[in-house]
């Protein structure tokens, strides 16, 4: 897939910082807006394949880098930039894919080989600095939202007592 990159204006370049930086600054305003985390790698993949690699990839850092300022000016939490910072890696890698002529198969496949590899990175980054276990996090997390969706089944109406016991049950073993 041999394409002639275009040359485009500083204005362009500014557009596209700002589009990309948006997509990722908006979840932090409203909650609204949650869904853009998962077109994060859109606007990055589009950009390394109108221009190409090196101007792709540098103008997603470019946007990555306010982003991830407003995140912290807003929210001072930096699980929220790594989650939102995390798929940047995955529209790098699936851009350079297409670029290359790879098929939409194999570049999904590295891009969620990216998305893997990029968590499994920030969580032991996140890990060593905050001095928390992110496993134990993450099994603490999934047994509290057990625990509150159980008691929301278990409180609907309309639900027998056997079914009640048979749901119990079920949370219990999920659980453990």
């Amino acid at each position: 897939m041999e394409q002639a990159k275009r040359s485009f204006s500083g204005q362009y370049y500014l557009t596209a910082i700002g589009i990309t930086a948006l997509i990722l600054t908006l979840p932090v305003v409203s909650s609204f807006f949650f869904w853009l985390y998962f077109i994060t790698p859109l606007p990055i993949i589009y950009y390394i394949t109108v221009l190409d690699f090196k101007r792709g990839s540098r103008l997603a850092a470019y946007a990555a880098v306010p982003a991830a300022g407003l995140i912290l000016v807003k929210t001072a939490d930096v699980q929220i930039v790594f989650s939102a910072l995390s798929l940047i890696p995955a529209g790098i890698i699936i851009g350079q894919s297409i670029n290359r002529g790879d098929s939409i198969h194999r570049a999904g496949l590295k891009g969620i080989g990216a998305i893997i590899l990029t968590w499994l990175v920030l969580g032991v980054v996140f890990s060593a600095f905050s001095q928390v276990n992110i496993y134990k996090a993450v099994l603490k997390e999934i047994d509290t939202s057990l625990s509150i969706a159980f008691k929301s089944y278990s409180t609907s109406p309309g639900l027998t007592p056997d079914s009640k016991a048979q749901l119990k049950e079920v949370f219990q073993r999920t659980r453990e």
